[in-house]
């Protein structure tokens, strides 16, 4: 792949310096480029491109706008090969979290994934389309938006700071939403529009159950495909006009706080299902130990003789031996499992927790 000169580069920024577009026709679009107050036109795809890109939001538009920065250091449309921990780092998430966003952006064909090596040092190098690459550049740069709804979006956060509402929304917990550029400032908006429009206002509660329904149908339903702006313009818009969200499969939805007991319940419970499997075996592998160690007479010793009136006597020698034999079996099964196993087990698992340290401490 051949570099792009720093001069090619302004000159791709030039072409693309464009700050909205308006009405389509006969398969073009007219762009406005703000500054200059000049028509320019582009095609049906390249406005897609577009879109695309300004569809991007929260920590998917850092992952981008990372890639491109280091791109424009290297005056070449691909990276250098990037370390996945170095990835984690700079969006400061998980690293399911990371390779879920790679995925996604390679399916917008945002980006491509030239070479990807896999292992303790996972590391990619990433490749963007000339025209994909030249418009990032141009909205990191400029901070351009094409979406009105998003530019207004973003002047209403920034008011926000500078005029922040006397209002408490520490009792609502939008961290589900966080990772799709849900934050406090939304909520501020969200009140502030109560205030404007008292009769939809919605309770806390109702705000928060539409902030986990969202979070749960963006993971789990992939909703976002049926969304013209990214989810926290939706959600915001929604709750603004009091309209609550509601799951698109209301029977499996589960809050984050449920997901995540949910998860606890179904690992302890592997856990225990699993340690009673082995406790069951060790206590096998004892009660064929102890049953080996003891004579006949010794086993014989549980017989207990039936109640009175018992027909046991009418019965042949060898037919009585055989009952009173089971009957001594029976028995002393119950022996070891109610006096002997209780003791022999934590024996056992003391004897194999002093071997243990003595192995780790060599």
């Amino acid at each position: 792949m051949s570099k792009l000169t720093k001069n090619k580069i302004g000159e791709m920024l030039n072409e693309y310096s464009v700050g909205r577009f308006s009405s389509l026709s006969d398969n073009k679009i007219k762009k406005i480029d703000k500054k200059n107050n000049l028509p320019l036109e582009c095609d049906q795809d390249e406005f897609k491109k577009y879109e695309k890109i300004n569809t991007l939001f929260g920590k998917e538009l850092d992952f981008v706008y990372y890639l491109v920065s280091l791109c424009e250091k290297e005056c070449s449309l691909r990276t250098q090969p990037i370390f996945s921990k170095d990835l984690i780092s700079h969006l400061s998430l998980k690293p399911s979290h990371v390779r879920n966003i790679i995925s996604r952006l390679n399916k917008k064909n945002i980006l491509s994934i030239v070479l990807f090596n896999n292992g303790k040092h996972a590391s990619r190098i990433f490749e963007f389309d000339k025209e994909i690459y030249s418009i990032i550049v141009n909205r990191k740069n400029k901070k351009t938006q094409v979406s009105s709804e998003d530019v207004e979006g973003e002047k209403e956060i920034e008011d926000n700071k500078k005029n922040p509402f006397d209002v408490d929304v520490s009792n609502i917990d939008f961290s589900s939403m966080e990772e799709y550029g849900f934050n406090t400032s939304h909520l501020i908006q969200i009140y502030r529009e109560y205030d404007d429009k008292p009769d939809f206002r919605l309770s806390s509660d109702i705000i928060q159950d539409s902030i986990d329904a969202m979070a749960f149908d963006l993971k789990h339903n992939n909703v976002i495909k049926d969304f013209k702006n990214s989810p926290s313009v939706v959600l915001l818009s929604l709750l603004k006009k009091g309209k609550p969200y509601s799951s698109k499969t209301p029977e499996k939805f589960l809050s984050p706080q449920a997901e995540a007991m949910k998860r606890y319940i179904e690992i302890k419970s592997k856990e225990q299902k699993e340690k009673k499997e082995l406790d069951d075996q060790l206590k096998q592998i004892a009660m064929k130990d102890w049953f080996d160690g003891i004579s006949e007479s010794e086993l014989m010793e549980f017989y207990v003789e039936p109640e009175s009136g018992s027909e046991l006597g009418s019965l042949s020698d060898k037919v009585q031996a055989t009952f009173k034999k089971r009957n001594a079996l029976k028995n002393a099964k119950e022996y070891f499992e109610v006096e002997f196993w209780p003791i022999k087990r934590k024996e056992i698992l003391l004897k194999n927790t002093d071997i243990e340290t003595t192995v780790e401490n060599g």
